[in-house]
């Protein structure tokens, strides 16, 4: 699933970033109904006995056209979570994780950059990480 990292010339502070929490928890939603309805599509054409993930892409439209509307009803739906992700990216955030909600912000502490880090469900981002690390629980 596309991952964008956030643009590091941009710092939060904890009160900016807990502002956003409805707006990630909404696109999160979203994120996952996406997701979720394109894999219900995706298991009725493997259960027709066509293969629909093959390698990175999406198998060429052709067929019959029951066939061919349900490829592209999953072509829309993962558009529509790329764009959910490029918005929480606008933000100047990087979502790390869609099944946890983890969402990484840039953010000063003693004069050097680091990780805000936040998880779907909290009502405040209380945690933060170096660069180079991550999400340990």
């Amino acid at each position: 699933m596309l991952m964008l990292q956030p643009q590091t010339n941009h710092h939060f502070t904890v009160e900016r970033a807990t502002g956003l929490i409805p707006a990630f928890e909404a696109h999160l939603k979203r994120i996952r109904a996406y997701r979720n309805s394109a894999q219900r599509v995706a298991g009725q054409l493997e259960a027709a006995g066509i293969s629909v993930f093959s390698g990175s892409a999406l198998p060429e439209v052709a067929g019959p056209p029951d066939v061919v509307k349900k490829l592209e009803s999953i072509r829309r739906y993962l558009s529509d979570i790329r764009g959910e992700i490029e918005q929480i990216a606008a933000y100047g955030c990087a979502l790390k994780d869609v099944d946890r909600g983890l969402i990484d912000l840039p953010s000063r502490r003693d004069g050097r950059t680091v990780f805000l880090c936040w998880q779907s469900g909290e009502l405040a981002i209380t945690h933060w990480h170096e660069l180079d690390a991550g999400f340990s629980g």
